[in-house]
C-alpha cells in the first residue's frame, strides 16, 4: 500500500511539476499567444497563482483517494467544511484588494491548505486503523 501511495504521489508530481514550471515561467508569453497582449499583461499573475494551485490540488488527490478508499469520506467532508468559510473570507478580501489575481491567490491558498490537511488526516486515519497494511502506510511522505 505504501508503495502504491508513493508511486501515485511521484507520478502526479513528475507529471504536473514541469507543466506548473512552464506556466509560471512563461505565463505572459502563453497568454499573449493565446488571448493577446492586453490580456497577457493583466492575467499573467493570475495564471501563475492558478498553476501553483493546480499543482497543489493535483497532489491532494492522492490522500483524498486514500481517505475515500478506507471509508473515511466523512473526514474529507469535515476538512472541506472547515476550509469553506476560511476560503470565502479570504476570497472576498483578496478579490477586493487584488481583483482576479486575488481570486487566484485565494484558490491557491485553499488548495494548498487542502493538500496539507488531507495528507495530515490520511496519516492520522491510517495510524488509527489496526489493519496489517497500516504499519506500512504509516510512513506516508508528508
Amino acid at each position: 500500500m505504501l508503495q502504491l501511495f508513493r508511486t501515485g504521489f511521484w507520478v502526479v508530481f513528475v507529471t504536473m511539476y514541469p507543466l506548473t514550471l512552464i506556466a509560471v515561467t512563461y505565463a505572459p508569453e502563453l497568454l499573449r499567444v493565446w488571448l493577446g497582449a492586453d490580456f497577457a499583461i493583466q492575467g499573467a499573475a493570475a495564471l501563475r497563482w492558478l498553476a501553483v494551485g493546480v499543482l497543489s490540488n493535483s497532489l491532494a488527490s492522492i490522500p483524498f483517494a486514500l481517505l475515500q478508499g478506507i471509508g473515511r469520506s466523512d473526514t474529507t467532508a469535515k476538512i472541506h467544511l472547515v476550509e469553506a468559510p476560511l476560503y470565502l473570507g479570504l476570497m472576498v478580501w483578496l478579490i477586493h484588494e487584488r481583483g482576479i489575481t486575488g481570486a487566484a491567490i485565494a484558490w491557491s491558498v485553499r488548495t494548498t491548505l487542502d493538500l496539507v490537511l488531507l495528507y495530515w488526516q490520511s496519516r492520522e486515519q491510517v495510524r488509527g486503523t489496526r489493519t496489517g497494511w497500516s504499519r506500512t502506510v504509516r510512513r506516508l511522505p508528508c
